[in-house]
């Protein structure tokens, strides 16, 4: 995927990754935190919001949330960028 960097496309895709976010859990706010550009790091800073189901209290909180940026390629990309193409023979007798 392509997003521009600090996009709320990117924040979205990024929230949705996020485990101890689910659908109890509803998010108020979202931003992201400034951040070396080298660093490949991002932080975000969230605002939830749970409501206890017996008593009927909503439950507040920010987190900063940090995102690691790790650069890879696919397998295909992998073969097509290598010079070197490594192949098998096998032979029987």
């Amino acid at each position: 995927m392509v997003m521009e960097p600090d996009s709320p496309q990117m924040l979205a895709f990024l929230l949705k990754q996020v485990k101890g976010i689910n659908k109890s859990t509803t998010i108020i706010d979202a931003s992201f935190i400034w951040t070396e550009p080298n660093s490949k790091r991002l932080k975000a800073k969230v605002t939830i919001q749970k409501e206890v189901a017996d008593i009927g209290i909503a439950l507040q909180g920010k987190i900063v949330v940090e995102f690691v940026i790790i650069n890879d390629q696919c397998d295909q990309c992998k073969r097509t960028y290598t010079p070197h193409l490594w192949r098998a023979q096998v032979q029987v007798r």
